[in-house]
């Protein structure tokens, strides 16, 4: 998404010039967005106070809601309502987020959660960050006490 002004919001105007770039995202919501007509009808639905702007919080609830009605993996994760993944004996090394492959590095598939698998055209700094979280987010034994012993206050996954 483009916020020429960079105001923290988005207007329809900067909207229709940039809802190409969240297309590939991952998020069902935004891979259906398919032409200008249903950039429109995505934007109505998120501007959900009518004030011609969307805020960072109403494309958010937007995402959640999209995942929610979809019936996702992720949309799973995110309504609360996920059992606890048993541990594996091994680590998965599908879920190594890099590995060095003699003066390159080799991309593979990251998974949060069990649950999100981030698209196509997500930008490095985002898998940077969900690298950095992921071991947190996963519901084992080993996740529980690496949130207990890194995250402030008492945690509630």
């Amino acid at each position: 998404m483009i916020d020429i002004e960079d105001d923290r919001r988005v207007d329809k105007e900067e909207w229709q010039k940039g809802y190409e770039g969240v297309q590939n995202s991952g998020f069902s919501g935004l891979e259906m967005i398919l032409d200008d007509d249903h950039a429109s009808i995505a934007f109505d639905t998120m501007d959900s106070d009518d004030k011609g702007l969307v805020l960072f919080r109403e494309f958010c609830v937007y995402v959640r809601e999209t995942e929610l009605k979809s019936g996702t993996d992720l949309g799973k994760l995110l309504s609360g309502k996920v059992a606890p993944i048993a541990p594996k004996a091994a680590p998965n090394k599908n879920n190594t987020s890099r590995i060095k492959d003699g003066s390159s590095m080799t991309k593979k598939k990251l998974v949060v959660a069990g649950a999100y698998h981030p698209g196509l055209s997500c930008s490095k700094d985002l898998m940077d960050f969900l690298r950095v979280f992921q071991p947190l987010a996963e519901k084992t034994l080993v996740g529980k006490k690496d949130r207990q012993k890194n995250l402030p206050g008492p945690t509630r996954m």
